[in-house]
């Protein structure tokens, strides 16, 4: 069969014959973008630290400058990495639920949902980080996620 294997004649090659990923769905263009992101989020950083470095310079020495680089920092990078895992959630969502039957609306309602949760814990964390304080409510509504937390998992 003249090189070919399994077609008759005039049949192509197989191995020209399989189905070709894109490059944005292969491994090392996700590892190439997550490197590239998060080096633009560093980039932002240098920059506030430069800002909050002139800042100093000039003489505006308050607390907020001494805390800008730190909070910005955490901002930013947590910021991302909620970006991200996002990303991934609609991800899982596209490849699991996507090719089932569950119908559309029911898909974005489950990732808004998600989106959500997300959003909450990346506010707790940096509530909880910036050492905000906060009132009575928001204490009590905490501790009552806390418990039901503890009671669910």
């Amino acid at each position: 069969q003249s090189g070919q294997e399994g077609g008759g004649e005039g049949a192509p090659p197989a191995f020209l014959t399989r189905r070709k990923k894109s490059f944005k769905d292969t491994l090392i263009y996700q590892v190439v973008d997550h490197v590239s992101q998060a080096a633009k989020v560093g980039v932002a950083v240098i920059g506030a630290d430069c800002l909050a470095l002139i800042g100093k310079l000039m003489g505006n020495d308050h607390d907020l400058m001494d805390n800008f680089s730190r909070i910005f920092s955490k901002v930013a990078y947590t910021g991302w990495i909620t970006h991200r895992l996002q990303a991934f959630k609609r991800y899982l969502l596209r490849n699991t639920l996507g090719k089932s039957k569950i119908e559309l609306g029911k898909l974005n309602i489950i990732d808004h949902l998600l989106d959500g949760m997300i959003y909450s814990l990346w506010l707790i964390f940096l509530l909880d980080f910036l050492e905000v304080q906060t009132g009575m409510a928001v204490k009590s509504l905490f501790s009552v996620g806390a418990t039901g937390t503890l009671v669910l998992g």
